[in-house]
């Protein structure tokens, strides 16, 4: 399976795609520890969310 970016491009930068992983690795870590109930919602709903806005920043970003 081929990653492409939401603008169409046939190609991920290394960069892009380990923004991406983190971005992943952010909501998952966070949705999974939110359900989990370790710790506070106040600490895991934000980092989901930071998560999910680093997720379309990595789709959003112009490469020339």
């Amino acid at each position: 399976m081929k990653l492409t970016r939401a603008s169409g491009d046939s190609h991920i930068a290394p960069i892009d795609r380990a923004l991406l992983t983190v971005a992943v690795l952010l909501m998952l870590g966070g949705a999974a520890l939110l359900v989990a109930s370790v710790g506070s919602a106040g600490i895991w709903i934000p980092v989901t969310a930071i998560g999910i806005a680093l997720a379309v920043l990595v789709q959003r970003r112009r490469r020339p």
